[in-house]
């Protein structure tokens, strides 16, 4: 009887050992999902998915490459946010309208920008919890909101040019923006200016997105002389400063807080490096790619389930959570952007196809790096800013330099 009580127990704990999570097998640099609850639930409700720019979706894209419709006419210089309802949504710059495009490619409605001014449009709606949208209108200066069916719910006059492609919005669901004239401002959930802030060492005239800290205290942005910018929105100050020269590349944060850029490396001034910078602003580490493309052009990076690190420009590089490399891929041509990548870790990048050449390559590869679809000859537009990744689908943004469409990949 006792040999058969051992048994029993023996058997149990095997059971209990399978169900449970093994913590040694769980990467180090896992990224749970952070809540803010001021946005909407939906697949991508801003540029760059989320408000720490980790361009990583919670579901899987596409899987075999191929277009299931293709929506034309479309002038862009912004990217794509995606609505409660899988609505599609971004900002046409030639006629200036904000445009809502339904999940089977039809328009729904389309909210026409009033202003003298025709150009710098560049900023993606934000989509809040209750299906409304946040948007810009470049040198307008207008911050303002519609419903979800396109009609104005307030206008907040900044009387300065926006040019960032992204506002940001607190877990609280305050709205904050730079202008040209580097004001931070922030913006109630009403539409009432609560308070602007001088700070001249962020530049205004970057349209880098700003992001922010998983637990929301904190705002990451470009610097006119800094690659980083700490800033508290609470105090109204600058916590701190990285790098002796500013850098085109967009600042990104994971869910453990740490800040990642591209810059000049401070100890070879003619080379350039990835860094991962603790809370603090002190280098966690650093990983040399040597591409001044990466510092100079408008580039960034995303962050998968693991915490694998996803960036580049004629090379596609993956580095561990601690900045190690996995590996990394000679590409035949540069990486429009950033990568995006899924919740299972497939990884997707357009790039142009070559020089003279308006087409845009669209591939994907699993988190190993091996490919396993890509597209060429069917994409007749320039690649354009940061597309939005969906369950089973890309909507692929196009450039206003190339043949003007939206297209649905799945």
């Amino acid at each position: 009887m006792i040999k058969l009580y051992i048994f029993i127990i023996f058997i149990f704990l095997i059971g209990c050992d399978a169900a449970s999570p093994n913590i040694e097998k769980i990467s180090s640099g896992y990224q749970n999902e952070i809540n803010w609850p001021s946005l909407a639930e939906s697949s991508w409700p801003m540029y760059r998915a989320n408000p720490q720019g980790n361009c990583r979706s919670k579901f899987v894209g596409p899987s075999y490459g191929a277009i299931e419709w293709v929506c034309e006419d479309i002038y862009l210089t912004a990217g794509i946010s995606i609505g409660i309802e899988g609505a599609i949504n971004t900002i046409n710059e030639n006629p200036r309208r904000i445009l809502s495009i339904s999940k089977s490619g039809q328009f729904l409605w389309k909210y026409d920008i009033i202003s003298q001014y025709a150009v710098d449009l560049h900023t993606t709606p934000i989509i809040r919890n209750d299906g409304s949208l946040i948007c810009a209108d470049g040198q307008g200066g207008n911050v303002f909101a519609l419903t979800s069916n396109g009609s104005l719910i307030w206008n907040c006059s900044i009387g300065v040019s926006i040019w960032s492609v992204s506002l940001t919005i607190s877990k609280e669901g305050i709205i904050y923006c730079v202008d040209k004239g580097s004001n931070i401002h922030a913006i109630d959930g009403n539409g009432n200016l609560v308070w602007s802030d001088y700070q001249p060492e962020i530049s205004g005239k970057s349209i880098s997105p700003l992001v922010f800290s998983p637990d929301g205290k904190t705002i990451y942005s470009q610097g006119l002389n800094h690659a980083i910018i700490a800033y508290d929105p609470g105090m109204k100050e600058i916590i701190w400063e990285f790098g002796q020269n500013p850098t085109y590349f967009y600042p990104t944060v994971d869910a453990n807080g740490n800040i990642y850029t591209s810059a000049l490396n401070e100890s070879h001034s003619d080379n350039c490096a990835l860094y991962c910078l603790n809370t603090d602003g002190s280098v966690r580490w650093q990983f040399e790619h040597g591409s001044r493309y990466l510092v100079e052009e408008e580039y960034g990076l995303a962050i998968d389930k693991m915490g694998n690190i996803l960036f580049g420009y004629d090379t596609l590089y993956s580095l561990s959570h601690e900045g190690k490399l996995n590996w990394k891929i000679v590409l035949d041509s540069p990486i429009a952007l950033t990568p995006l990548v899924d919740n299972i870790g497939n990884i997707y990048i357009s790039r142009y196809a070559y020089e003279g050449n308006s087409n845009q390559v669209l591939s994907a590869y699993n988190s190993e790096g091996e490919l396993f679809w890509e597209m060429n000859e069917e994409l007749t537009t320039f690649p354009g800013r940061c597309s939005a990744l969906l369950e089973g689908k890309i909507i692929l943004s196009s450039h206003r330099w190339g043949d003007k469409k939206i297209y649905s990949i799945k």
